[in-house]
């Protein structure tokens, strides 16, 4: 469903992403870490359709798609890590807004936000965006993403600045998504949550793909952990093998 095929990008000389080959088959849930600065969101942001790759190919759906055709961005829901909501907007307002720019009818909008409500149940979605925690944010981001079915969705740091209840509940709306058909592509640092909703893991460091691997390859999540502990704390050479 998502490939990518020699995909290279660099800003300002600076080489970001170095022949980036792997594909994303239509259920799957996968997951891409890395550290800080190794292009994982280059990638998500190149697979939406917001930034231009500088060589390869990106295909949705068996087909080569470029940003200047954004036809296929209508198959894709996208949660960025950024700040980008209105938070003088209530939850409601805000999402109605955003579903008159994705071109949905008021009847699908107010279809769309009963059912986003109900799986995502803001604090109060009704006060400004501005009033609301950190978690009912995300949750309002996630909302949003959903507001189209989209069958493909990109997904930046979901857990970031998240309790312990907040990610147990994204976790289970994102897991829900990928059991009811979808195919998810998403960056994250926590690997509990990865560990639990992802079906394969892309390892990135420096730019490249440099492994790839199921949680079934690790015999519990202690051994993952270890694993991705080492990972991020010493070279990558030892870990993941």
């Amino acid at each position: 469903m998502i490939e990518l095929i020699g995909i290279s990008k660099s800003f300002d000389k600076k080489i970001v992403l170095k022949d980036i080959t792997f594909c994303v088959n239509r259920g799957e849930f996968v997951t891409i870490i890395g550290k800080i600065g190794s292009g994982k969101s280059t990638i998500l942001n190149i697979v939406s359709g917001l930034i231009k790759y500088d060589s390869g190919e990106l295909k949705i759906n068996g087909k080569i798609v470029k940003i200047s055709n954004r036809n296929y961005i209508k198959d894709i829901g996208v949660l960025l890590s950024c700040d980008y909501l209105i938070e003088e907007f209530s939850t409601l307002l805000y999402w109605k807004c955003m579903g008159k720019l994705l071109g949905l009818t008021t009847s699908e909008i107010n279809h769309r936000i009963e059912y986003i409500n109900y799986i995502c149940q803001i604090s109060d979605p009704n006060i400004p965006i501005s009033k609301l925690s950190s978690g009912n944010k995300m949750l309002v981001k996630i909302g949003t993403m959903l507001l189209k079915e989209a069958p493909i969705l990109i997904i930046d740091e979901p857990f970031v600045n998240l309790d312990i209840n907040e990610i147990e509940k994204v976790e289970r709306i994102l897991s829900n998504c990928n059991l009811e058909g979808k195919t998810i592509l998403m960056t994250s640092h926590y690997p509990e949550s990865i560990y639990k909703i992802s079906n394969k893991i892309y390892v990135l460091d420096n730019g490249k793909i440099e492994h790839n691997f199921s949680k079934n390859d690790f015999q519990s999540y202690e051994i993952f952990k270890l694993n991705f502990m080492q990972y991020f704390n010493k070279s990558l050479i030892s870990t993941f093998n």
